[in-house]
């Protein structure tokens, strides 16, 4: 019962925090929807995606492996967490050479096969530039999050929202649909900054630098290098599996129709980050710290139990709102995107569940697992993608996310015994 109570707290913390994030989501897709339009959003969600790659990267070794690590080991002091905190600040800085050399060099190229005949490889260049200030903030969340210092993570969050709106609409007004291309770059350095100005009031001990420099050994390197994987998988294989089938929407219905189903996955990614936050800050660390493979079973199905009906009644709401939230959210050019919420709320419910279930496979660093099936189920999402969009137009995209996600789930409930042993 307790579980119960500590995780019901902190989803209404991180739901205060995503409904402030929803409100902010909303009010910039409706400036982008009236000085851009359904060509301007789905432009957006292309810039958005690659800057998620870019950051993904950079950032991969201070994520799960930072909350796992510090959840296992704070107890016994930031000494103990220090060896893993140093691990992960150097693949980061390992990764970040290197790719920056590589989008330097190929920027052209890049921006191309993301934007098609629209010349924009400042962003590439910008982007792979602000992916460290970035990676600041995921390190300060995921410390805060290992801790479990659930207010101070929230309340950081909360600050950075409102500033980080009001320079978007700024942008976007002044500089139309650039000014949204700036707004993604801009939001990063400002979350981050934010970020960082909380710790310190905060007085977070553990940001001495003698935790974060100095000498590592091979046994840490290895283990967050695993992580590492995961994390540039899921950074790489998400992103560009997305802007894929984005440019096969293009290539059969054209941006328009492209923007009207970015629309409907922009509010779904919306109102599911009231559940994903609430995992990431809960669930995560909680499982890692479980080792027993009945333990882990147990508490990932106590926890479906308490999070399914969430969903359902949410997307439930969603879809019999979907006309008013499309109305407030965008414009009257997005009235075609009603007709794609049903297929696509179904797969918000089975990707939820899928997710519930596929978690100790982060939290016990089953490496082999995960990073095979993000890339199988990528794959398998384009290819569906491919197949339904030619003969569904539009309607396709979500056909084949909820069959995509059925396919998921009856993996991971299939094989969970094997990937949490």
């Amino acid at each position: 019962m307790k579980i119960v109570k500590k995780f019901v707290s902190v989803t209404m913390l991180s739901g205060m925090l995503t409904f402030l994030r929803m409100l902010s989501g909303f009010i910039v897709s409706k400036v982008i929807a009236v000085y851009a339009g359904p060509s301007g959003l789905a432009l957006l969600g292309q810039a958005q995606n690659l800057a998620a790659a870019f950051n993904g990267i950079v950032s991969a070794p201070l994520g799960n492996a930072l909350i796992r690590y510090t959840a296992e080991h704070h107890e016994r002091g930031f000494e103990t967490c220090s060896p893993w905190w140093r691990s992960s600040i150097y693949w980061s800085c390992g990764l970040f050479i290197p790719l920056s050399i590589i989008i330097l060099l190929f920027s052209n190229q890049i921006s191309t096969l993301a934007f098609g005949n629209k010349p924009l490889t400042w962003f590439i260049i910008f982007g792979i530039f602000i992916a460290p200030i970035s990676a600041i903030n995921v390190l300060i969340s995921s410390v805060l999050n290992g801790l479990q210092h659930y207010k101070k993570l929230m309340i950081s969050g909360a600050v950075s929202v409102p500033i980080a709106l009001i320079c978007t609409i700024y942008l976007i007004v002044k500089y139309g649909t650039d000014g949204a291309l700036y707004s993604v770059l801009a939001t990063s350095i400002i979350t981050s900054i934010v970020m960082i100005a909380s710790a310190f009031i905060f007085s977070s001990k553990w940001l001495r630098l003698k935790y974060w420099f100095g000498a590592v050994k091979s046994k840490e390197i290895k283990a967050v290098g695993g992580y590492v994987l995961m994390a540039l998988t899921s950074a790489i294989c998400l992103p560009v599996s997305l802007m894929m089938v984005r440019n096969i929407l293009v290539g059969h219905v054209g941006w328009n129709m492209a923007g009207q189903w970015q629309a409907v996955y922009k509010i779904s990614e919306m109102y599911l980050t009231i559940i994903t936050m609430a995992l990431s800050t809960f669930y995560f660390p909680r499982l890692s710290a479980l080792k027993n493979k009945d333990e882990i079973r147990r508490e990932v199905f106590l926890i479906f139990k308490i999070t399914m009906p969430i969903v359902i009644i949410l997307a439930s709401l969603v879809y019999f709102c979907r006309n008013l939230i499309i109305q407030i959210a965008f414009s009257y050019e997005f009235k075609a995107a009603s007709d794609l919420f049903f297929v696509q709320l179904i797969g918000d419910v089975l990707k939820i569940a899928s997710w519930l279930i596929a978690f100790p496979m982060l939290t016990r660093g089953a490496v082999k697992w995960f990073v095979s099936s993000e890339i199988i189920f990528s794959g398998l999402f384009v290819v569906l993608s491919q197949l339904m969009v030619s003969q569904f137009g539009a309607q396709g995209i979500n056909m084949a996310y909820a069959i995509n996600y059925a396919l998921y789930l009856i993996f991971v409930y299939s094989n969970l015994s094997k990937f949490s042993a």
